[in-house]
């Protein structure tokens, strides 16, 4: 006859079960905890430490004409001497990257730049799916305009305390709907 099986269960695989049967018990309450802090600390990940200002003296220098100057990123197509066009925006905290709306110095009024023959300096951010090239200097030299290093940082430093504030608010919202809720589970479930 068959002999009875005496070895004893897999203790790694009986924590793995015991894991998984807690998550699927409190799934509602982990899932957006989760999910939510991964993408915003992924956002400020990506404004703070992998794509912050740059120092001055790193930023790469351009000479070009403004030839569509619009309010939505990327605000600008700059000509280059040799035909070359290129796509360029002003600096914004990781999240805002390809929004519908204008974040530079001009909110919106960028027209005022059209047909600029400039000086741009500006740096490309790291690890996007597409180019995004930062203006961090314009001066745009025909129309007597310039656009600082400076302000442009603040404002950028503006965009990013505004992303790790809503991060914050957004993020201490679901924790406190999801301890809410596994405290509720819990109860049920006992």
């Amino acid at each position: 006859m068959g002999e009875l099986n005496t070895k004893q269960p897999n203790k790694g695989l009986s924590k793995i079960r015991e894991i998984w049967a807690i998550y699927k018990k409190y799934e509602i309450s982990i899932f957006p905890v989760a999910f939510a802090t991964s993408f915003f600390l992924w956002q400020i990940f990506m404004t703070a430490i992998v794509n912050p200002a740059p120092k001055y003296e790193n930023l790469k220098v351009l000479h070009g004409e403004i030839t569509r100057a619009r309010s939505a990123p990327p605000e600008f197509i700059v000509q280059l001497p040799d035909g070359k066009k290129l796509e360029m925006e002003w600096p914004v905290a990781y999240l805002l990257i390809d929004k519908s709306t204008s974040h530079g110095p001009y909110y919106g009024d960028n027209k005022k730049l059209l047909g600029c023959q400039a000086e741009i300096k500006y740096d490309s951010m790291r690890f996007t799916f597409t180019e995004h090239l930062r203006i961090w200097e314009l001066n745009c030299m025909n129309k007597k305009i310039q656009v600082s290093n400076k302000e442009l940082v603040k404002g950028f430093a503006i965009s990013s305390d505004g992303l790790k504030f809503a991060a914050t608010c957004v993020l201490a919202f679901i924790y406190i709907c999801s301890f809410i809720r596994f405290l509720y589970d819990r109860k049920n479930h006992s």
